[in-house]
C-alpha cells in the first residue's frame, strides 16, 4: 500500500525521501485528504519539482502524479473513512455478513490447529489489547481461565509489557490489534519478539509490525477504515476468529468431568 511506503520513507534520516513523505503525512493529517499539487508538495516539502516527480516514479512506483493523487485519496478514504453520519438497515447487515463471510472464508484451518495447538502447550497466556478491543481480550481471558488455563493479568499495556518480562518461548501472547500500528502494542510486540515468546496475533489487512513479527497472525477481513474511533465488522470478525480456534482446542480433552461438574453448578 502506498500509505505504507510513505511512512517507511518518512522515518529516514534527513534525505528527500523523508521530507516529501512528512509534507505528505502532515497533509492527509490536516484535511484526511491529499489535493496538492506537484508545485505545492515540492514548495511544503522544501525539494524541487524534479525530485518529487522521482519519488513518485522511483520510490513509488507510480507512472504519473495524477495517478499518485487518485491511489492516496483511495486508500485514504480506506485508513480514515468516516461514515458515522450515514446509516442504511440494509447495507448495514449486507456489510455485517460479507466482511464475517470473507473473513472466515480466509481463515486457513491448519493455522487454527496450530494456535489451539500452541495456546494448549502454552504454561502462561497473555493477552495484549487496548482500547475497543479490550472485549475481546476479556472474552479470550474469560473462555480460557474456564479451562484451567493460567491467564496473565494486565489491565493496561504498561502491566501486559511487564507480562513479557516473565514468559518463555513457549508460552504464549495473543495479541489484538485491528490496525497493528498502535504504539503501546508494538513496544509489546518488540519486546516478545526480542524474548523469543510465541505470537498470536489478530490484524487488520494491513502491513504492520505486529503482523510481521508474529509467529502465527489472522487476518480480519473488515471495509472498517485503519484509523477510526467506532468499529463496524472488523471487532464482530475477531470474535468469529477467536471462537474457530477456541473450538479447536476444545477437542484436546481440556474439559474434565470436574469443569462440567463446576458449570453446571454455576447454573443452579
Amino acid at each position: 500500500m502506498v500509505l505504507e511506503q510513505i511512512y517507511k520513507y518518512s522515518k529516514e534520516i534527513q534525505t528527500s525521501n523523508a521530507l516529501i513523505s512528512k509534507a505528505i503525512i502532515e497533509e492527509i493529517t490536516q484535511t484526511k485528504r491529499f489535493d496538492l499539487s506537484i508545485v505545492q508538495l515540492a514548495e511544503k516539502s522544501g525539494c524541487n519539482q524534479s525530485t518529487v516527480s522521482k519519488y513518485i516514479k522511483n520510490a513509488l512506483e507510480i507512472e504519473s502524479y495524477r495517478d499518485f493523487v487518485a491511489t492516496l485519496n483511495k486508500e485514504i478514504t480506506r485508513y480514515f473513512e468516516d461514515k458515522y453520519n450515514s446509516n442504511n438497515f440494509e447495507e448495514n447487515t449486507k456489510a455485517i455478513v460479507s466482511d464475517l463471510q470473507s473473513t472466515l472464508t480466509h481463515l486457513d484451518p491448519e493455522k487454527v490447529k496450530q494456535a489451539a495447538e500452541l495456546i494448549f502447550k502454552a504454561e502462561k497466556i497473555s493477552v495484549v489489547a487496548i482500547g475497543g478491543n479490550i472485549a475481546l481480550k476479556n472474552e479470550i481471558e474469560h473462555k480460557l481461565s474456564q479451562t484451567g488455563k493460567f491467564i496473565m493479568i494486565g489491565t493496561d499495556w504498561h502491566q501486559q509489557s511487564i507480562n513479557i518480562n516473565f514468559m518463555k518461548k513457549d508460552d504464549v501472547v495473543i495479541m489484538v490489534s485491528y490496525s497493528g500500528d498502535k504504539f503501546e502494542t508494538n513496544r509489546i510486540i518488540d519486546k516478545a519478539y526480542e524474548k523469543g515468546v510465541t505470537v498470536i496475533s489478530f490484524t487488520g489487512a494491513f502491513e504492520s509490525n505486529i503482523k510481521n513479527k508474529s509467529n502465527l497472525n489472522f487476518e480480519v477481513q473488515s471495509g472498517d477504515a485503519k484509523f477510526r474511533s467506532f468499529s463496524f465488522t472488523s471487532r464482530i470478525a475477531a470474535f468469529a476468529i477467536w471462537e474457530m480456534i477456541f473450538k479447536d482446542f476444545l477437542t484436546m480433552d481440556v474439559i474434565t468431568s470436574d469443569v462440567i461438574d463446576a458449570w453446571k453448578w454455576q447454573q443452579k
